[in-house]
């Protein structure tokens, strides 16, 4: 056997290796083929809905602030030294529970000196009565002169104006010494202490002490648009639901407060410049959880709609502005359809066009379905297979 030489600056080499390339890349195409038998025909599992139909209530949501029935700044209405406090700052407090002690001892000795020029009212009173006594009947007998009735009559009367005037004094200085012990006038929050014990208070500006505030219950004011407060009137003039309206508040964590509120207040006007009329709800608020100044949302109940059709939003794609949904058809191929939904109820869009009742519709697995193809659908509550990663 005669061995062949290829020269290595021969073309020869160059065929044989091209060869022997497309050889064994044919193979291997081959042995792809072989070893996935099923390839592409496996179909991706989606999670599908079905699309309901039933009686559903329209609500429309504001933007709501709580706000407390009463509000009131404590202030100091007499002068003195701040002598205790007796709250803790952002606590409650009962009605007539003691929150601040002004030096009481100067307001003391004020009422003790007008009860005493009182008494002393009192005796000059008396001796102008008996005087006035005694000189009638001397002058009946002509045994004094008429000028001297006279002059006791008067006397008289000026200590009676005097006692009255002393009077008014003690008054006053039982209500100084009463405004030394300042209360809560209410059952409510208090808020932080604007003085510390040992400072004067009372000065000309009559300083805030502190500010409370009621909690129970609590109101919450929004601004409902004229068409809503029309819809609403509108349901509610009918008998049958003639009943007190409900409204839910929506709190910032989105946690639905769990008592409900009830109409309070309807301002006399729509505001020309907004279309709004300003609305106030009442909430009880047995525990205080809500406070003054906290914002949320005060859904209410405006309409009812039968038979409408719901979608859920998981299964709405929406791209510039256009929303549509896959649908599963009874050979499990999808679909996909253009609907119309515009409003909302609870997790599910109200669907007025594209889809009807019992259809199912993807609501997870979207990414991996498309128009045409097949799926392999599970019911939503149904638990999807585990797919191990390689």
């Amino acid at each position: 056997m005669k061995c062949v030489v290829v020269h290595p600056r021969s073309g020869c080499w160059l065929a044989l290796l091209s060869c022997a390339l497309l050889s064994f890349s044919s193979g291997c195409k081959e042995k792809k083929t072989s070893g996935d038998p099923a390839g592409s025909n496996l179909a991706p599992v989606v999670v599908a809905a079905t699309v309901v139909q039933q009686t559903v209530p329209i609500y429309v949501e504001y933007v709501g602030e709580t706000e407390a029935k009463d509000t009131v700044d404590l202030r100091a209405r007499v002068q003195g030294y701040l002598m205790e406090i007796r709250f803790q700052e952002g606590g409650l407090v009962k009605s007539n529970d003691l929150l601040f002690v002004i030096d009481p001892r100067p307001f003391e000795a004020d009422l003790a000196k007008a009860k005493a020029d009182l008494d002393n009212m009192l005796a000059t009173l008396e001796k102008a009565r008996t005087d006035v006594a005694r000189l009638k009947p001397l002058v009946a007998e002509d045994a004094v002169p008429k000028q001297d009735l006279d002059n006791a009559e008067a006397a008289h009367k000026v200590a009676m104006a005097s006692v009255a005037a002393v009077q008014s004094a003690v008054t006053n200085a039982t209500l100084n010494l009463s405004w030394t012990r300042v209360c809560a006038p209410m059952d409510g929050i208090i808020g932080v202490r604007n003085y510390s014990a040992g400072n004067y208070v009372g000065s000309v500006d009559k300083a805030i002490l502190a500010t409370m505030s009621s909690v129970d219950p609590m109101r919450v004011t929004f601004f409902i648009s004229e068409e809503d407060y029309l819809r609403y009137l509108e349901q509610h003039a009918q008998p049958q639901q003639n009943k007190e309206p409900h409204f839910e508040l929506i709190l910032a964590n989105n946690a639905v407060y769990p008592h409900r509120g009830v109409f309070n207040f309807a301002d006399r006007a729509v505001d020309i410049r907004t279309g709004t009329l300003k609305m106030r709800a009442e909430f009880p608020n047995p525990k205080g959880h809500l406070r003054p100044g906290q914002f949320g949302r005060i859904r209410m109940k405006v309409d009812e709609l039968a038979d409408a059709i719901l979608v859920p939003q998981r299964a709405v794609i929406e791209v510039q502005g256009a929303r549509t949904a896959l649908v599963v058809s009874a050979d499990n191929k999808v679909q996909q359809r253009a609907i119309l939904a515009s409003r909302r109820f609870e997790n599910s869009f109200i669907v007025t066009s594209g889809l009807k009742p019992g259809e199912r519709v993807i609501v997870e697995g979207l990414q991996k379905a498309r128009p045409g193809m097949t799926v392999k659908p599970v019911a939503e509550t149904a638990a999807l297979p585990v797919v191990k990663e390689r």
